[in-house]
């Protein structure tokens, strides 16, 4: 505890110096004396406007997921909202500064260094990106390693909305980020409302924050106390240095008085009545939400035994009559045929109530990271897409045009949201034609062979990637051997093809009389 309230205190006068160096983007500070040897990279504020808002209502834009790929939510795909001037500053920062940041985190993580961004007001969200970035190149499954860093701010304004939030929790990296917030600092704060409506006196505040401007006008404002205490933090961290303090647990908050009466201890902690119950009601929520996933893991169990057991038997079935289980389903002339169906309305009904869940934000942000539910979501896409297929083409909803099929119109979430779950956490890119999903394609290309459209230079293509995936596939063993039966809605559709693609060594080899 004593090594890192030291850290603090350097990383808050690195803040302090870079602050007052508003010409410079970031200042180093390296110290050998500890173990392991430190790096303090701190970043610069400014109280120019344009450093802190562009032109919009709240003046956001979509994260650059090219370097931040894992700030997004991932099933619904949608990217993180962030401040755009922040954000157009740090690429500035990573692409124009010297020396390179990127070069200076390079040697500090190859020389397993600790690394501690730290930014005092506008600083504060280079500091926040500029960690972000580094768990991503470094601290990613597959990355080069090193000892994660640590974001230290002071005073910082909002970045990123509740996906931003969200990722950084389910990465489980919320632990690299130490905020310091004055009771009564402004900044914060200051980006809750509309930026329209600080057009007008922005440029007149945010010159407050300069280090080198005066206060002897300050003083006579309302809003002095809130000005000052984001310029206090050095006083106020020697103030708390010689403090006990106290981590309260969500189990603690749930349990936090609402009276300062019955308060004990936790007056200490300075809050209304009302911060209190935001305090509480916050734990109670994600204490509803672990609750959801416990439940949910009652229904994976019924999950996995009707993989499992009853398709897996189902499975079996056709393959002792040497027909692929996709075109016995397609077929749907047994009695089997129908209790597999009901099976796959079981499975996708359970499913449908996670996807649910997760739309809702019910159940905990790591979730989606979770390695239980991304295997289960993985199997089940495929044993049971291919199911889901079948009955799509079997009702012949395919017959418009594109957009109705299977892959446009058809494909439900609880297929979607798995794949993305499994390319996330493989760091893959992502496949515009999955292995559940090779019948829909098969279905589509054979479709529109049939209609004569082999020419058109679209579905060409889509024939050539496609051969070029099956023998991908077929070498991981990835892809089901009952795909090259003969008479399977493959191999008929294959033997219709031009010489130059059915005579395909590999692909022939595979098929079996």
């Amino acid at each position: 505890m004593e090594k890192r309230g030291e850290l603090i205190e350097k990383a808050y006068g690195g803040s302090l110096r870079a602050h007052k160096s508003p010409d410079r983007p970031y200042l180093i500070e390296k110290i050998s004396r500890n173990d392991p040897s430190e790096v303090i990279i701190s970043f610069s504020g400014s109280g120019a406007v344009k450093d802190w808002y562009s032109q919009r209502n709240f003046g956001e834009t979509k994260i650059d997921l090219s370097l931040f790929p894992s700030l997004r939510s991932i099933g619904s795909d949608e990217p993180a909202l962030v401040n755009e001037t922040f954000l157009k500053r740090f690429h500035g920062i990573i692409s124009l500064a010297r020396p390179s940041l990127a070069d200076e985190v390079e040697k500090a993580m190859g020389k397993k260094k600790q690394i501690v961004f730290a930014g005092h007001s506008s600083g504060g969200p280079m500091a926040i990106l500029a960690t972000l970035w580094t768990l991503e190149k470094y601290q990613a499954p597959h990355s080069r390693g090193g000892i994660p860093p640590l974001c230290v701010t002071f005073g910082s304004p909002l970045i990123g909305n509740h996906i931003f939030s969200h990722a950084t929790r389910r990465e489980d990296w919320s632990r690299y980020f130490v905020h310091y917030v004055m009771r009564y600092d402004i900044v914060p704060r200051i980006l809750f409302a509309p930026l329209s409506s600080l057009d007008q006196s922005f440029e007149e505040i945010s010159q407050s924050f300069n280090p080198r401007s005066s206060t002897e006008a300050e003083e006579a404002q309302v809003a002095y106390r809130s000005l000052k205490e984001h310029a206090i933090y050095g006083t106020e961290l020697q103030q708390i240095a010689a403090q006990n303090f106290v981590h309260l647990d969500q189990q603690q908050l749930q349990k936090l008085p609402l009276s300062e009466d019955d308060a004990g201890g936790s007056n200490d902690l300075g809050l209304s009545p009302r911060a209190r119950l935001c305090l509480r009601a916050a734990a109670e929520l994600e204490e509803r939400k672990c609750e959801n996933e416990k439940k949910l893991k009652e229904k994976r169990s019924f999950i996995e035994k009707k993989l499992t057991k009853e398709l897996g038997e189902y499975r079996e079935m056709w393959a002792h009559q040497r027909v692929g289980f996709y075109d016995g389903f397609r077929e749907h002339k047994k009695a089997e045929d129908f209790k597999a169906n009901v099976t796959r309305l079981e499975i996708a009904g359970v499913w449908d109530e996670i996807i649910e869940k997760l739309r809702n934000h019910e159940l905990p942000d790591e979730f989606e990271a979770n390695e239980e539910w991304v295997d289960l979501g993985t199997r089940c896409r495929k044993v049971v897409e291919p199911l889901d297929i079948a009955n799509y083409y079997r009702h012949g909803r395919h017959y418009e045009d594109d957009a109705s099929s299977y892959m446009v119109k058809g494909r439900p979430k609880r297929y979607r949201y798995p794949q993305r779950w499994l390319e996330h956490a493989k760091r893959r890119p992502r496949e515009a034609i999955s292995t559940s999903c090779f019948w829909a394609e098969v279905e589509q290309l054979r479709y529109k062979t049939s209609n004569g459209d082999v020419s058109d230079r679209d579905v060409e293509e889509r024939v050539v990637r496609l051969v070029g995936q099956i023998e991908e596939w077929s070498k991981k063993e990835e892809l089901d051997k009952d795909v090259f039966l003969e008479g399977s809605t493959f191999v008929k559709w294959w033997r219709t093809l031009h010489p130059r693609y059915k005579n395909q060594p590999y692909i022939t080899s595979l098929i079996r009389e």
